[in-house]
């Protein structure tokens, strides 16, 4: 079954918005130590550059070795899947109606 122009240019887009969050995740910072956890939402930043430990939060007096900092896949998951969804009930509906339309 062929698919419609709309189909094709919504499958494109979704998958260009997916890449772009992608390479641009939400990031989290962590510290760890012995008797504290800290964690605390980060900056959207490139995936192959980090962003670093911000200077002059309220955890700076902690030792800069014992925080981490990681992609927050609990941001970065809702909107990959609504895009995801809301492309894929895009495209079976535009397929469909393309469908129905060169029926006689």
């Amino acid at each position: 079954m062929k698919h419609s122009f709309l189909a094709k240019f919504a499958l494109w887009i979704g998958t260009g918005l997916i890449l772009a969050m992608l390479l641009f995740p939400p990031w989290k910072f962590t510290f760890h130590n012995v008797d504290v956890h800290v964690q605390k939402s980060g900056p959207y930043a490139l995936i192959f550059a980090p962003p670093p430990v911000p200077v002059g939060s309220p955890y700076d007096s902690f030792v800069r070795e014992y925080w981490h900092v990681g992609i927050d896949y609990g941001r970065l998951a809702p909107p990959v899947a609504a895009v995801a969804i809301v492309m894929l009930v895009l495209v079976f509906t535009l397929k469909t109606s393309l469908a129905a339309v060169r029926q006689p």
